[in-house]
């Protein structure tokens, strides 16, 4: 009998940006859409104060779906709220001290890894998962999709530690799960799908459970 492939998992990311009083329901709606892995909280903001009130709205929904929730590059916060754990995007010399200080009661994940090398020098820090790309990607921090996925496919044949892809539309989804993604990550996919957040979390986890059942 031919063995399942490993289902594939959503990280929801959310927006640079967000209007707490519309965002919050668009953010229960994607929840109730399907499995949600995890949620990475990737404000643009430096004020604690936009982040303590998106924790504040954001995590307990989280929670009762069953949805870690990370903080990125908010060490501090993260305790202060009791999050989950850590998305690191900060920098390769850091996540050794913050695996150090959160792990093992918190997650620590390292994102923007854009090559082979930073790939493996964050794989090798004792984090729990690398994230290829950024959660946020702007002009001048944009990784190309084909990269994203040479890379994704390269990792899954050599190494066994989590990796997470981010994915713009469906059909990227499910070139990367064929790759061998264990996470799809997905930001602008379900906060501007046409038929709304709950509609893309629901079609991609479909996807996720067509793709594992082949």
């Amino acid at each position: 009998m031919q063995q399942k492939r490993h289902r594939c998992r959503l990280v929801l990311v959310t927006p640079p940006e967000i209007a707490l009083e519309t965002f919050a329901d668009d953010f229960i709606a994607a929840l109730s859409g399907g499995d949600v892995a995890s949620v990475i909280v990737a404000l643009d903001s430096e004020d604690d104060t936009v982040w303590r009130d998106a924790c504040a709205a954001l995590m307990d929904p989280a929670i009762r779906a069953g949805a870690a929730f990370l903080l990125r590059d908010r060490l501090s916060l993260v305790v202060e709220v009791n999050a989950d754990g850590l998305h690191v995007e900060a920098g390769i010399p850091e996540l050794p001290k913050l695996v150090k200080s959160l792990s093992p009661e918190r997650i620590v994940g390292a994102g923007g890894a854009t090559n082979r090398h930073d790939a493996m020098v964050s794989g090798e820090s004792g984090v729990d998962y690398v994230m290829f790309g950024t959660t946020n990607p702007t002009p001048d921090r944009q990784m190309r999709y084909g990269d994203v996925k040479w890379l994704t496919e390269w990792w899954a044949e050599l190494v066994t530690l989590p990796s997470i892809a981010p994915a713009a539309s469906m059909e990227e989804a499910r070139e990367l799960v064929e790759c061998g993604a264990d996470f799809i990550a997905a930001n602008e996919l379900v906060w501007n799908h046409p038929e709304g957040a709950h509609t893309a979390v629901a079609a991609l986890n479909t996807l996720f459970e067509q793709l594992a059942a082949q």
